[in-house]
């Protein structure tokens, strides 16, 4: 596939004026629960752990055994000064030490992690249940026993992942160690998901060079409805001695119910770190986007080819079970078309599109119901209007409209673009007994920001069954390649 091009033609003789953003606004002041670790740093302390007295003839002085089992690791890492980075919020050693400790639970990998030839060992931990932590641990074999181990740790409320990957990020054809971690934390309706990342470098020690979040997606859904996403993106650049990040997000506290909240999409922000021998230090940063809110997209009315497109809509108030919400339904010339849909007025938009290539155009609607976008699209049929569309995706692309209609091949018909919050691998998974002795499987669920791709058949609009991360127009949605 070509890299997206916004070509989208309105039809005629009446275009729809172009949704520009409002000038940056003062947030109003509001109780609604806003993410407070969107725009934290991760801070980083190196600790010492306390250790329990060592046994006689324990294994306090090193660990000899070179591919060692659980109950040895447990031995050791029990008794042994482990030298501990613990991540923000993290508040002690204690839940690493008395209930993290390895088990069947914990992945064991050998690999080589300073380049000396000889492998190491690391163990992963990602806490399957409730009030755990995330941790790594990397231990480097000296030639006859491991070393002092090196950890990092994290709290997570809820279920958390991890994974590692290996990358020369300094550029000495010695790869670092990634290690990634997904941490949950929640309230009353409220949960926010954050993903973090560490590079560590390992020659006689293990430190970690540089750290940072790579995202955080909140969701409330107590009383009413919402979303806020912060993405960071992450290049190493070791031809330069560099670390380049571009960061950005948004949020919308009220999605559902019966009055609106603004759009506020937070500025995007470039950051350069630039390596000094022992870590990436900031040099510099750059506001490269400014701020700014959109108070609403409440374009509820198009006219083309002596037709005028009108969505009305009814407020349905819950019910104790449900959310106050509100239907939609299309109107062409004063005659309902089918049925009505689940939508957010104040952010919905409709007009009419040259969308399958041939002629009359269709009627789209762009609208937002929950944490999904959703676009419907009505052809027409004899002097009727038949629905052949709606799609959804995702809610986490920081400017209007959040779902996609692009020319990706140069053809005459425009293809769906919808975005995909993450997706689930299956290499660093954990399979955890529960107290019903039954076996839960979790997997490392991957931070990404891709797109999926839909394409008309004449009949229906078919899944091209790629994960592509593509570069979508920036007046379309995404800013970022990821």
């Amino acid at each position: 596939a070509t890299e997206p091009v916004s070509t989208i033609q309105q039809a005629e003789p009446t275009p729809l004026a172009k949704t520009t953003p409002s000038a940056p606004a003062e947030p109003t002041p509001t109780n609604l629960p806003l993410p407070t670790s969107a725009a934290a740093t991760t801070t980083i302390t190196d600790v010492l752990t306390p250790t329990m007295s060592p046994e006689p003839n324990s294994a306090a002085a090193g660990l000899a055994i070179r591919y060692p089992d659980f109950t040895a690791l447990d031995s050791y890492l029990r008794m042994s000064p482990v030298r501990l980075y613990l991540a923000e919020g993290t508040a002690n050693s204690s839940a690493f030490i008395l209930s993290g400790m390895p088990d069947s639970r914990t992945q064991i990998d050998y690999l080589d992690v300073n380049g000396d030839g000889e492998v190491d060992l690391v163990l992963l931990f990602a806490e399957p249940f409730m009030w755990g932590v995330n941790y790594i641990v990397v231990m480097l074999w000296q030639g006859t026993q491991y070393g002092a181990p090196f950890a990092i740790v994290e709290d997570t409320e809820l279920n958390g992942g991890v994974a590692y990957e290996q990358a020369d990020w300094t550029g000495d054809n010695v790869p670092e160690l990634i290690w990634q971690s997904e941490t949950v934390t929640s309230g009353s309706g409220y949960e926010e998901s954050t993903w973090r990342q560490y590079v560590i470098r390992c020659q006689a020690e293990c430190a970690v060079i540089w750290h940072g979040v790579r995202a955080v997606v909140w969701t409330s859904n107590s009383f009413y409805i919402g979303r806020g996403v912060q993405l960071t993106e992450i290049r190493p650049d070791p031809a330069n001695s560099q670390v380049v990040t571009r960061s950005e997000g948004f949020s919308l506290p009220f999605i559902s119910g019966d009055q609106s909240f603004p759009w506020r999409v937070e500025a995007a922000q470039q950051a350069i770190y630039q390596w000094d021998g022992t870590q990436f230090a900031l040099t510099t940063t750059e506001i490269t986007d400014a701020a700014y809110e959109i108070a609403s997209i409440q374009e509820l009315s198009a006219t083309a080819n002596n037709q005028t497109a009108t969505v009305n809509y009814e407020f349905v108030p819950g019910n104790g079970q449900q959310f106050d919400s509100f239907l939609c339904s299309l109107w062409v010339d004063g005659a309902i078309q089918g049925e009505s849909f689940a939508c957010n007025p104040y952010f919905t938009q409709v007009q009419w599109l040259n969308v399958l290539g041939d002629e009359p155009a269709e009627i789209v609607v762009i609208t937002l119901y929950e944490t999904s976008a959703w676009l419907h699209i009505w052809q027409a049929e004899g002097g009727l209007f038949t629905r052949i569309a709606p799609l959804s995706g995702d809610l986490i692309n920081s400017a209007w409209p959040p779902i996609q209609l692009q020319n990706l091949d140069d053809d005459p018909e425009l293809e769906i673009v919808t975005a995909i919050l993450t997706v689930a691998t299956e290499q660093f998974c954990f399979a955890y007994p529960d107290p019903g002795d039954q076996e839960v499987q979790s997997c490392w669920t991957e931070f990404r920001r891709d797109y999926e791709i839909f394409d008309w058949d004449d009949a229906t609009w078919r899944n091209r069954d790629s994960l592509l991360p593509v570069a979508v127009d920036k007046s379309c949605g995404s800013v970022l390649r990821v």
